[in-house]
């Protein structure tokens, strides 16, 4: 079934003007997707990806210090209602190390903060104190991409939300299929989707899987990209679980018991191969649990 992946590993800088900048990034398991204007509701959250490259002087104690000044001076400038995690491809990739994640409650809040952010001088602050260690997100932005989120409502979902917790993301980047729509894919994941969920935590218990989906608010056809990203697509879905086992155990059920779900799916949108990384949480958003 439709498969995706969440979260980045990175340490850095907030590039600047985010907001208006590119980004890129679906599995199984599911509740409520929606997206563009058919949409009942608003997105949930805006959400960030930053590619993120180690400089000449990086380490691992100087990346951890570097971050630490940044959520320190982030704070110094009133900057609380956000959320960041970071993430490292499971198979490498030659565009960055790392990727950064930034979580809004909406993209109004970011364009607040990152005005308070600039205005502080922060990325300047932290170039002279931490010269060449991490970078991220491009000297323009175009290392930033930036997503309308939607969150899945499974209420029985395991997840940690202390700084420091880990866990893993599938991402499909995918399009729909000629004549379909967004209420096509609301449809599966509101029901066959969420049914074979619902049936597998029956029979194995409640499980830290939960989804998102992410609508592009950049021109993907021009947004900087890796190799696995099509040149064009419509969203992208995110499978996430808190550990390995749970991704496994998940994945071994659906490809054993998931084909008509797969099927429904397939039948709505066309989605790449997913892409796997490793997260961790470096500070939650306070006003949504994710």
């Amino acid at each position: 079934m439709i498969r995706l992946l969440y979260l980045l590993l990175g340490l850095g800088l907030f590039a600047c003007s985010p907001a208006d900048r590119p980004a890129d990034t679906m599995t199984e398991a599911g509740a409520e997707v929606q997206t563009s204007s058919e949409e009942a509701s608003g997105p949930d959250l805006y959400q960030q990806y930053m590619w993120c490259k180690q400089g000449d002087n990086y380490s691992e104690e100087a990346a951890q210090a570097q971050t630490a000044r940044w959520m320190e001076l982030s704070a110094e400038a009133g900057l609380d209602n956000w959320g960041a995690f970071s993430m490292v491809s499971r198979v490498g990739d030659p565009n960055f190390d790392s990727i950064l994640g930034l979580i809004w409650p909406s993209k109004d809040a970011q364009v607040t903060a990152m005005a308070l952010y600039t205005q502080a001088e922060i990325n300047a602050k932290l170039a002279q104190e931490f010269p060449d260690v991490v970078f991220c997100g491009g000297d323009e932005g175009q290392w930033t991409f930036s997503f309308d989120a939607w969150n899945s409502d499974r209420t029985s979902t395991r997840q940690n939300s202390e700084p420091g917790a880990g866990g893993n993301g599938a991402y499909r980047f995918c399009s729909y299929n000629e004549g379909k729509e967004p209420s096509d894919l609301i449809a599966v994941i509101e029901g066959p989707h969420a049914e074979w969920v619902d049936e597998f935590e029956k029979a194995k218990g409640p499980s830290s899987y939960h989804y998102k989906y992410l609508r592009p608010d950049f021109d993907t056809a021009t947004a900087e990209r890796n190799d696995p990203v099509p040149a064009e697509y419509d969203f992208v879905w995110l499978d996430a679980n808190a550990t390995e086992e749970d991704r496994v155990a998940g994945l071994e059920a659906f490809e054993a018991t998931g084909q008509e779900v797969q099927a429904a799916v397939d039948e709505v949108v066309t989605c790449n191969a997913p892409q796997l990384f490793d997260f961790t949480l470096m500070r939650a958003l306070p006003s949504v649990s994710s």
